[in-house]
Order: C-alpha cells, then structure tokens, then sequence
C-alpha cells in the first residue's frame, strides 16, 4: 500500500451504515508524507460542516439557529471511524446502534448535502449561485462554508484530499477552489430582518432610550424601539409574541441588539417536523403544531392531542422535556405490543400512528 495515503470511512455513530463518506489524504508537497495536524484539520472540518448542515435542516423545520451547539443535534451527528488504513495500520471502530428511528436521519441527509456541496464547490466555475439555492440563510452559509474551507486543500494546506459519499460522484477536491470558497463564506456584518419570537420584558430604559428585552431561545436580547410602538409594547408585555426587526447578528448567529422593532403579534404555537432526543429522532408524516405560552415566569409547551405539558424556565429545557415525553409515548404505546393495551393506551397508539412517519 502507498505509505503516503490515508483511508478513512466514516459512518454516523448512531445511525445505520445507509450513507458514509469514504476519504483520501495524499500529500501534496515534496516532502511525500502527511501530517497528523492536517488528517485533524481534514476530520475536524467534515465533522463540524456535517452538524452545522443538519442545523441548518431543523432551522428550515422550525427549530432555531444559534451560535452555541444543541447537545441533542450534536450528538446525533458525530461521525466514527469504521476502517482506517495507513500503512499496514487497520483500525475498525463500531458505535452504539441507532434507536428510535424512523426514516432517514437527520444525519443522513446531512452526509448527502455535504456530498452534493463538494461536487458542485468543485464543478461550477462560479458556484456561489447554486450554494444560494442550497443554503438559503446567510449565517448558514457562512459557518458551512468556513467549514469546507478550513479542510479543502490547496493554498498553505499542503494535502490533496478525495472524498466519495454514498451515491455521490467521487470527487478529487480541486485546491485552486479553496480561495473562491474562503471569499464565499465571508460574512459581511449588516443589520438585516429577522423574525423571532419570545417574551417581552417590562419597558425600561437605555441609555436615554425606551426599550425592552425579548426573552426567548436566544438568550435575552436587547429591543429598542420606536415610539410609535410604545402602545403595542405595553399590550403585549409578559406575554409570548413574534416579532418582525432589524437586528444585529454576528457570524455565528448571536443575535447581539434588535436595532428597530417594526411589528408585533401574539404567537402561540411552533411547528415541528421532528422529535429529537439523545436517545433517537422521529420523522413526523407532517409538522404539528405544538400550544407555547409564559406563565408564573416559566415557559409552557402543550401538546393536548397525547395530553402532553412539559414547562421549564428555560425554553431551550422545556422544548428538550417535551420531546422526551413524546419519544416516551412513541416507544411504549406506538412501538410496545397492542395486546397488552386497552381504553386510552389503544386511542394514543392509533393517535401515534397517524402522525408518525413509520418507515
């Protein structure tokens, strides 16, 4: 075997073997080795593009984006080491089993997406367009791309890299690309509109301007806003709204001020697609739509259909106790054995059976 070469096969951890990405590190220097530090930039980039394309997915789904990772997504998509060859060195590495799944994964149409980005990065002379039509967010774009960039060879990056995902084409990455790609994944600070939803605090002011704090899945972030908003602030205070602004974002989604508030509703209800645990992900035929509201300073998600109610301060919590009360009923009622139900059990397996996508 060619000592300068290093194979890789990577699978998601929890997930079925259904896509993986086959790599080759060559180097291309002189020297006619590669470097340990460069096989980390190469696994430390795949790995990062892979959770940031699946956060992108669930943002699409109604779930949020932000500068701090989810545990639960997180975990969802670590990769491991099936096959490793250098040399006469073999390794083989196996994972947990996947639970709780139905359908493809999360993780899955991540490694897909991540196929399809290196072939189009690598085929089109001006790829930025097509990127556009497959990262839609422009926060996305720039964490994703700063991904791809950190590992796609060329420049000071002495290693040539081959990647093959599962029923995409296999792809040599070209090194001259990795300075359009660099350029691509600039994010250019700009206070742009942005719909998001939370709770109102009490009016207070700052610095010599009225203003309020939204409290929500971002943390508190500071509202100003203009006077002729002040009677629709004071009738929606305490209570959970969405809100239409221009606000201030850097590049890895911390909202850092809401500069100008320019509408305001009531908001009562979030969609999900999904249910996500540690433990395992749901598809859903359809999105539900699940009740949310801020009592006695604590956020309140309902599901009445499965007579479901989790609440927590925090939001990201109650959303994460939510779905564990779901993933609950799912493995008892819907996954357990009918004959040991009656009354209620049965009405909540046939409940689960429409609106779960059981493939």
């Amino acid at each position: 075997m060619d000592e300068r070469y290093i194979y890789f096969e990577v699978i998601p951890m929890y997930a079925m073997a259904k896509r993986s990405v086959f790599l080759r590190i060559k180097s291309a220097s002189d020297k006619g080795i590669v470097g340990i530090a460069d096989v980390g930039r190469v696994l430390v980039g795949i790995q990062d593009a892979v959770y940031h394309i699946a956060e992108m997915k669930f943002s699409d789904k109604g779930f949020r984006v932000s500068g701090k990772r989810d545990r639960g997504l997180d975990k969802r998509t670590k990769l491991r080491f099936i096959k490793v060859h250098m040399s006469d060195f073999e390794s083989e590495i196996s994972g947990e089993p996947q639970t709780a799944i139905l359908g493809k994964t999360i993780v899955e149409e991540a490694l897909d997406t991540f196929g399809s980005m290196c072939g189009t990065l690598n085929a089109k002379e001006n790829p930025e367009p097509y990127i556009d039509n497959i990262i839609r967010n422009p926060l996305d774009k720039s964490r994703i791309l700063k991904d791809f960039a950190y590992f796609w060879p060329g420049q000071e990056n002495e290693y040539a890299v081959e990647v093959n995902v599962l029923n995409i084409a296999k792809e040599d990455l070209i090194p001259q690309k990795r300075p359009k790609i660099k350029e691509m994944a600039k994010y250019r600070a700009e206070r742009t509109v942005q719909s998001l939803f939370g709770v109102l605090s009490e009016a207070r002011f700052h610095g010599g301007k009225k203003g309020v704090e939204l409290l929500g899945p971002h943390g508190k972030i500071r509202c100003v806003f203009r006077r002729e908003m002040e009677d629709e602030i004071y009738n929606h205070l305490r209570k959970v709204v969405i809100i239409s602004a221009h606000v201030e974002v850097d590049e890895v989604g911390n909202l850092r001020k809401i500069t100008d508030l320019t509408s305001i509703k009531r908001f009562d209800s979030i969609p999900l697609s999904y249910i996500v645990t540690e433990e395992g992900e749901i598809a859903l035929k359809k999105p539900i739509n699940i009740s949310i509201s801020f009592e006695d300073e604590n956020w309140v998600i309902e599901y009445e259909p499965l007579n479901i109610v989790a609440y927590d301060k925090e939001y990201d919590k109650v959303l994460e106790i939510f779905q564990k009360d779901f993933l609950f009923l799912y493995e008892h009622y819907f996954k357990g054995k009918p004959d040991n139900m009656v009354g209620n059990a049965l009405k909540i397996r046939e409940y689960l059976g429409k609106i779960v996508e059981d493939k």
